[in-house]
């Protein structure tokens, strides 16, 4: 079950992330993927207060709460840099908006730069069944990047059938 939570635009406050984290955990959620900016970090001190998980962003956050956090989805924006000065060195940028994603490099998870912070610093129980889950989100990734399994995403149609499946559609 997947529980939206918002902050209304507050980004900077940790201590509204850690509000809304615990509001979310003692609803019985046991997971909170962390996409709240510096108030993220509030997020990590609700889980570690009581005692359940969270997902990073944008960067590898699995040490801001060894054992807490379990993983993190990060935007790589040095490869992000260097897939544009690499265009422009071979004659081949082009101005304008660029779609970006895992096939480019651009996108992905801590593990694929070898994190091991929760596998080293998490409860054993959950630890172990980490190379399961990495297996299957590799499956995954692997069927999104060979066109077999669609994403609905913020650059597909709200009314694409991926999205409407969804029940995104307005």
């Amino acid at each position: 079950v997947v529980t939206p939570s918002y902050l209304n635009n507050e980004y900077s406050d940790p201590t509204v992330g850690q509000e809304a984290a615990l509001a979310l955990y003692q609803d019985g959620n046991d997971i909170v993927y962390s996409v709240a900016g510096l108030s993220g970090q509030g997020v990590f001190t609700a889980a570690e207060q009581e005692g359940t998980y969270a997902i990073g962003v944008d960067s590898n956050q699995d040490g801001d709460a060894p054992g807490t956090v379990i993983v993190s989805v990060m935007k790589r924006v040095d490869m992000t840099t260097y897939n544009l000065i690499e265009a422009a060195l071979n004659g081949e940028f082009e101005s304008g908006f660029v779609a970006a994603g895992m096939a480019d490099g651009v996108s992905g998870l801590s593990w694929d730069d070898d994190s091991t912070v929760f596998a080293e610093n998490g409860p054993a129980d959950m630890a172990e069944k980490l190379p399961a889950i990495q297996s299957e989100i590799a499956d995954l990734k692997s069927q999104i990047l060979d066109g077999s399994l669609e994403v609905c995403d913020a650059l597909n149609d709200p009314s694409s059938d991926i999205c409407a499946d969804l029940g995104l559609a307005s």
